[in-house]
């Protein structure tokens, strides 16, 4: 067996951030309140402590020290790094959830739109379709609170949806469609699971597809079992794996995921920090499902962490071809403190470097250029243009079959594949910023839901097509909404609009997957992966 020269196995959690307005941390140790060590009388401890005092006793005003207390602790951690953070005890559950396996609600999807939340969808089978909710309703209230003219937080609105099995929540929504009216309905909260592996299928025959959206609680569980019907029963040679705009999540599933398909002993990502203690090795360790089948794995800037450390492993040991755009690059692995009042600092204690030596980590001064990093992707064309893309030619590192692949930040893939400047058009931004292309698909939903239920996503995938009617309603939606448009990019994004609005049908009446099979044919990554079986190991 390999020699392992730490002794960290509970689950590690890594995720990014930045740019997705959403925390989930790292989690290296079930214990984080025997990692606190008193600072020295004579230093900056000392200081805060005293001046959070004074404040407190002489300041002219009333102040809440607890909150300045924790805007302090905000910009102590920002000066350190873009991944250490800070939550607050009433926060803790909500970022907690995005990777349990289940949770107690209403199961609706929501999007706040406007200071007014809409309901997206609501989740097969769950208390708010059995209640009588709907896509497209408008939540004008809960327990008899007005919130529609509130600025409202994704994680307020959870809080106040969620809560113990059996509880009741009683929502006020207007509805639009057939008619306009309000109502008021009850709704009892029960056990609402989740799913990480959110769509898989036979792509034909012998080639399977999988989409892991985050590494949760049950992420390796499902895989495995999908990968076993996979293979047992379908006999597939060949899966493609998409991890685009996988965020990450607990260390521990991407490692045994990776471990499903890299056969022998072979190393899968090490950890190195300043404390030794937190240096790790992980290697392969069990026969996989899927040790000799052809492999490809899509990637692209919203895959970060977690996804980096699968993508970059397969591809140092050239176990899987790599194939969409350079990944987020976050490399840096958080361990939560707890503070005495059950809030939790997330530091930084060491890097994840892949199998050949390579960083994920990008580089960071601080957090605003940081995430203007991301963020620059758009403007200095590295997502449409191959030779713009950033990777650090210094620092070349070679594959098990010694392919070079270079270090800096992020896993560059093998192929390349632009992203379709159409969806960046600023008419087609301003479009879904209003989710009028939502509220069309809506009502064309409610209209004829019935039959394409009964007829099946087959049918409906090779033959439905929008009302006529459909382009005098985009108009009037954007003379609504004061959306200046000429009829020349109007007729560019027609297509598009109509592709996206049959996405969105299919998922109210299939969820996840019958959205991303309509999408697939016309996906441009997709479709280089499945003309690149040649080169796929």
């Amino acid at each position: 067996m390999p020699n392992r020269t730490a002794s960290i196995r509970l689950p590690l959690i890594v995720f990014s951030a930045l740019a997705i307005g959403l925390f989930l941390g790292a989690k290296l140790f079930q214990n984080p309140t025997s990692e606190r060590k008193s600072l020295s009388a004579e230093g900056g401890g000392k200081k805060l402590k005293e001046l959070l005092q004074f404040i407190e006793n002489y300041y002219v005003d009333t102040i809440a020290v607890e909150n300045l207390t924790d805007e302090a602790i905000v910009a102590i951690l920002k000066k350190l790094d873009p991944h250490s953070s800070y939550v607050p005890l009433k926060d803790l559950e909500f970022y907690q959830a995005q990777l349990q396996n289940g949770f107690d609600g209403i199961g609706i999807e929501f999007r706040v739109v406007e200071d007014t939340l809409r309901i997206m969808a609501t989740l097969p089978n769950s208390p708010a379709e059995k209640a009588g909710l709907q896509a497209g309703d408008r939540l004008v209230a809960i327990d008899g609170e007005n919130i529609t003219a509130k600025q409202l937080e994704s994680h307020e609105v959870f809080d106040r949806l969620r809560g113990k099995k059996g509880t009741k929540v009683v929502l006020k929504i207007e509805r639009f469609y057939p008619t306009r009216k309000i109502l008021t309905l009850p709704v009892v909260r029960d056990r609402i699971p989740t799913k990480t592996v959110e769509v898989a299928y036979l792509l034909d025959a012998k080639t399977g597809y999988m989409k892991v959206s985050r590494f949760g609680e049950d992420t390796y569980k499902e895989f495995r079992a999908q990968l076993s019907t996979f293979v047992v029963e379908n006999k597939i040679d060949r899966l493609i794996l998409d991890l685009r705009d996988n965020k990450g999540g607990y260390l521990d599933r991407a490692v045994k995921m990776v471990d499903e398909v890299l056969a022998g002993e072979e190393l899968i990502v090490y950890t190195e920090g300043k404390n030794k203690r937190f240096n790790n090795r992980e290697y392969a360790q069990e026969e996989g499902l899927f040790e000799s089948g052809k492999l490809i794995v899509l990637i692209d800037e919203g895959s970060a962490s977690a996804s980096e450390i699968v993508a970059g492993a397969l591809q140092d040991h050239d176990r899987a071809l790599l194939v969409g755009r350079r990944s987020f690059g976050k490399g840096l692995v958080q361990k939560p403190m707890e503070l005495h009042d059950g809030s939790e600092v997330r530091l930084t204690i060491s890097r994840y470097y892949t199998p050949s030596g390579r960083s994920i980590q990008k580089p960071y001064s601080d957090s605003s250029d940081y995430e203007a990093e991301y963020l620059g992707r758009y403007e200095n064309g590295e997502l449409y243009h191959l030779d713009s893309n950033k990777f650090d030619k210094n620092q070349i590192f070679k594959t098990k079959k010694g392919r070079t692949v270079y270090g800096g930040g992020g896993i560059t893939p093998d192929i390349f594949v632009p992203a379709d400047s159409t969806w960046f058009s600023p008419l087609l931004q301003k479009i879904h910023e209003k989710g009028i292309l939502r509220d069309l698909a809506v009502r064309y939903w409610i209209a004829e839901r019935q039959q394409w239920s009964e007829k099946g996503f087959e049918a409906f995938k090779e033959n439905y097509r929008l009302p006529a009617d459909f382009k005098p309603h985009l108009l009037r939606y954007l003379s609504d909404y004061k959306i200046a448009a000429t009829p020349q990019e109007i007729e560019v994004l027609l297509p598009k609009m109509h592709l996206e609005i049959r996405a969105e049908i299919a998922y109210l009446l299939w969820q996840y997957s019958g959205k991303l099979q309509i999408l697939h044919p016309h996906d441009p990554i997709m479709e280089a992966a499945l003309q690149n079986w040649d080169a796929a190991f």
